[in-house]
């Protein structure tokens, strides 16, 4: 048996669609937090890219 799902639990736009079954479990979870929080990976790549040029 699952457990119940928490409060705030929405599922997102890749999941409701179905892209995500199939992908393997690593590549889920960098594209939900990619989908979720879009400045922070922005931010981040900006800081990789500025940081190997």
């Amino acid at each position: 048996m699952r457990p119940e799902l928490p409060a705030g639990f929405r599922a997102g736009v890749l999941d409701r669609i179905g892209l995500l079954r199939a992908m393997p479990i690593p590549l889920r979870l960098v594209v939900r937090n990619l989908a979720r929080r879009p400045g922070k990976a922005a931010l981040s790549m900006m800081g990789i890219a500025l940081a190997v040029g």
